[in-house]
């Protein structure tokens, strides 16, 4: 392509230097799948959700004391078969029954140590990300390998 150049690492490259090179880019497929422009968008949240459905990564965000779902992008069905009201209906109890019996008692331990590590760093800036490996049941009844990444957004007024 015109004024593409490969970057120092593979994947990267160097943006042109002239606007009008620039324009191919800027009406890409990719570009017009967002819908409306930063300038255009309704609110932040609704072009961050715009992104996340466009992922081909799951992204879910839960509330631990409930167990309850807030959001799940559009990634559910097409990697494990699953509608987002199913999950979303049920929450994490119901999730949970999905992990392969084998790698639930780590996850569990897992999760606990992650929570512990949050309360402990409550006054750090930045929370700690915990990385997860397990087995899931996709809707066929077959076992997936997810790796997910977990992290603690927000806090009641007590913080926890």
């Amino acid at each position: 392509m015109k004024g593409r150049t490969q970057g120092p690492n593979p994947g990267f490259y160097n943006p042109p230097a002239n606007y009008n090179d620039a324009l191919p880019y800027a009406k890409s497929p990719y570009m017009h799948a967002l819908g409306p422009s930063f300038k255009e968008s309704d609110s932040k949240s609704s072009l961050l959700e715009q992104i996340t459905n466009l992922t081909p990564n799951l992204v879910a965000v839960y509330n631990i004391q409930t167990g309850q779902y807030i959001y799940i992008n559009n990634s559910l069905k097409p990697l494990l078969g699953y509608e987002n009201h199913e999950w979303i209906d049920k929450g994490v109890m119901h999730v949970s029954s999905k992990i392969h019996p084998d790698d639930l008692a780590l996850i569990s331990e897992k999760n606990q140590q992650a929570l512990k590590e949050a309360d402990d760093n409550i006054n750090s800036d930045s929370n700690p990300i915990i990385e997860f490996e397990y087995r899931i049941r996709h809707a066929d009844g077959s076992y997936k390998w997810l790796k997910t990444y977990g992290t603690v957004f927000d806090r009641m007024n007590s913080d926890k």
